[in-house]
């Protein structure tokens, strides 16, 4: 019961941090729309033509067909494949500009009262470096673990197609698939106080920053339940979605499921963040050493025989 109430305190608090921020992660959406847009760029000329003088084009005007989809971007004149590289690239440039605005976020996280720009946007330029080799550490260590799970699910499939059990099969799947995905959201919101404390500690040593952090959090149960509620939240949210634009929405008007879309898109970052905004405030509450004196790997100070007395003046 206790570790509900921190759960739900801290999910509430960190909402509170969120709308303090909500200008920068309104940004960070139009950054997101913007790029995808030119991520695009170009494809609607391709695949205008082709539909145009098609028949079947009306399977995916008056609704959506699987197989017609697919019978489309299998053509060689849309050449859908073409766009990955650009894709890719544009999503690189997010990814770069989300880093570089993550240090300022978090240090309107951690204030007190709004800063003023000239403070965000110099806290962005401090912790971006950091920022990225906080990031490559997390890739490294998510692809270990995101691959140990693979040769699990690789090997327990050789094992049940050997017995023959394919209920009890995809029971075992399933649960190998749930574990898989909360070792991963542990591992982010690890990673998520990493950067909150190298940002509050002002440390130069992110290696350092990360260790400490994986000790700090190991029996943080109240801040996982808050990560992990705030993971229902974002799955519940976006299958509603999904279900009303699916059902709902039109399909001559397009407005209808754009609107939809972009809506599960700025609802999925929103919640991103929120779940950085219950990190920056679990930390205070916690660390509070840490962030305001030192770290942990630095050297203990002396103790207090070992400090010399200064006399008093007569």
């Amino acid at each position: 019961m206790a570790g509900m109430m921190v759960s739900r305190s801290l999910v509430v608090d960190g909402g509170r941090r969120l709308l303090k921020a909500r200008r920068h992660i309104m940004v960070l959406y139009i950054a997101n729309l913007l790029l995808g847009w030119f991520a695009t760029f170009g494809l609607s000329s391709r695949i205008g033509p082709v539909t145009g003088l098609s028949l079947n084009s009306e399977r995916l005007v008056r609704g959506f067909d699987l197989g017609t989809f697919l019978e489309l971007v299998n053509k060689p004149e849309v050449a859908l494949y073409s766009q990955v590289p650009l894709g890719l690239a544009f999503s690189g440039m997010f990814v770069i500009f989300q880093l570089f605005l993550t240090g300022g976020i978090i240090t309107q996280y951690l204030a007190a009262e709004h800063i003023d720009r000239s403070r965000f946007y110099a806290a962005c330029g401090e912790s971006f470096w950091r920022m990225v080799r906080v990031a490559l550490i997390f890739v490294v260590i998510t692809a270990l673990v995101a691959g140990a799970f693979y040769a699990f699910r690789a090997a327990l499939d050789v094992a049940v197609e050997r017995s023959g059990h394919a209920r009890t099969a995809f029971s075992l799947k399933s649960a190998v698939l749930l574990i898989e995905a909360l070792a991963l959201l542990w591992i982010r919101m690890w990673f998520d106080v990493a950067q909150t404390d190298i940002v509050a500690s002002d440390a130069r040593r992110v290696r350092s920053g990360v260790a400490y952090s994986f000790k700090s959090v190991r029996s943080a149960v109240g801040l996982y339940a808050s990560y992990v509620l705030i993971g229902i939240l974002m799955l519940l949210g976006t299958a509603f979605a999904v279900f009303l634009w699916w059902t709902a929405a039109p399909p001559s008007h397009v407005i209808i499921s754009f609107l939809i879309l972009q809506s599960i898109l700025a609802f999925l970052i929103a919640l991103r963040w929120w779940q950085r905004a219950v990190a920056a405030d679990w930390y205070p509450r916690n660390l509070p050493v840490r962030a305001a004196i030192q770290s942990a790997f630095l050297k203990p100070l002396p103790p207090e025989s070992a400090v010399p007395e200064v006399p008093l003046s007569q």
